[in-house]
């Protein structure tokens, strides 16, 4: 099997339980744990951590997240709110960062029973401006950015761009143009507009946050 097949096999376990359970997440994460390890921990390049509540999909080397969620509600028909942000920062399977806080009560408050987050860029970093001068468009993203990308919205109920101000750099317009064609024809929101007319970011806008067409 070649590397990354296992941890797309995880990926994909993953969200089958939440689709088919979402009343009843997995708890016990020693238990997931050991159902994975073998085959994914330490013979590939990525990692699934945490638990059907709330977890995150890092590069082994911690580098890279390709994808956190939250669960919201268990009580509900399942609704993902899937949010896509520029590149992700200190926010991991047990820690929310000021992002993920704030889009997790904004989906809440919308009726979402989960909140998935991915981004244009899969590089951990906590000042995205800095990534215009230390990095190639190259290193910003990790081999599995767009499979778990594509997995996430084809769970998605809704798709929220958030990426920001940085998004206005004609640098990263090709992976921009990119992730838009894999949305495809699903209805996508935002919290506003730039005067750029890309998306605002969560935490640099003001007030109660809500979902815009």
């Amino acid at each position: 099997m070649k590397t990354g097949e296992k941890t797309w096999e995880l990926h994909q376990f993953i969200m089958r339980h939440y689709k088919k359970n979402p009343q009843n997440p997995i708890k016990n994460f020693s238990f997931f744990k050991d159902k994975i390890e073998s085959g994914v921990k330490h013979t590939y390049k990525t990692i699934a951590m945490g638990n059907s509540y709330s977890g995150a999909h890092l590069s082994k080397d911690r580098v890279h997240r390709y994808a956190l969620w939250r669960t919201l509600k268990t009580d509900d028909e399942p609704r993902t709110l899937l949010a896509i942000g520029f590149n992700p920062s200190k926010a991991d399977e047990n820690t929310d960062d000021a992002t993920i806080t704030r889009l997790s009560k904004l989906a809440k408050r919308e009726g979402y029973t989960r909140l998935a987050m991915v981004n244009l860029f899969t590089y951990r970093a906590t000042n995205a401006d800095k990534l215009h001068h230390t990095k190639t468009l190259r290193e910003l993203n990790g081999p599995e950015a767009n499979r778990i990308l594509e997995e996430e919205l084809s769970q998605a109920t809704s798709v929220l761009v958030c990426w920001g101000v940085n998004g206005n750099s004609r640098r990263y317009n090709n992976r921009i143009q990119e992730v838009f064609r894999l949305i495809g024809k699903r209805e996508i929101l935002c919290i506003g507009k730039l005067g750029s007319g890309h998306p605002e970011h969560p935490v640099r806008t003001e007030g109660t946050l809500r979902l815009k067409p």
